[in-house]
């Protein structure tokens, strides 16, 4: 009885595990501009995103429920996968709706996304003014799943900003949702804006 008790208990965990595939932790390469024939037929049904080991602490860090780790001398490399889960979600989350509007076309394409910089405004002055910011970074691929290999059709940098809002706006929003968003936009920008 034990032993199937384990077992169950072990499927769950692996079944749960399997349905989260971050992007790989290295997204490198020369920046390629999607070509300008797919701009208007293309769209994201999938986004993707990870981030680096010091992304994924600092956003614990922002987090309510943040609970530094017990040893000191753990790797920065070992993040909790919960805290990258909820990184991830919230990220793919905010840069939704963004993505649905400037990527309007038939051909899906998935948006891979590593995150590389993120900066909180944390100046006790910016809660007053609201006139901080946060900075975001990471790099992104849009790649064609339909053929095999799958296809990278494009590669850009992407660095933005984004009010980091006063006391209240911190209070009652998450920061992640809007810099996801922003990221989004930029996005959006650099890759869909015709010309």
């Amino acid at each position: 009885m034990r032993r199937s008790i384990l077992l169950a208990m072990t499927v769950l965990l692996t079944a749960g595990c399997a349905t989260y595939n971050p992007p790989p932790v290295q997204l490198s390469g020369p920046g390629v501009p999607l070509a300008s024939a797919l701009k208007g037929q293309v769209r994201i049904d999938r986004i993707e995103v990870g981030g680096t080991p010091g992304i994924i602490e600092r956003f614990a860090q922002s987090q309510s429920d943040y609970e530094p780790p017990r040893y000191g001398t753990e790797p920065l490399w070992r993040v909790d996968p919960m805290d990258e889960l909820a990184f991830s979600n919230a990220m793919e989350a905010a840069m939704e709706d963004p993505l649905k509007r400037c990527a309007t076309g038939g051909k899906p394409l998935t948006a891979r996304v590593l995150i590389d910089g993120l900066e909180y405004d944390d100046r006790f002055s910016s809660l007053w003014d609201g006139k901080g910011s946060d900075r975001v970074g990471g790099v992104v691929e849009l790649v064609d799943r339909s053929v095999e290999p799958e296809q990278i059709v494009a590669r850009v940098r992407i660095l933005t900003s984004t009010s980091s809002g006063a006391l209240l706006a911190r209070l009652l929003t998450d920061r992640i949702d809007a810099i996801g968003e922003a990221f989004g936009d930029a996005l959006c920008a650099e890759v869909f804006a015709a010309g």
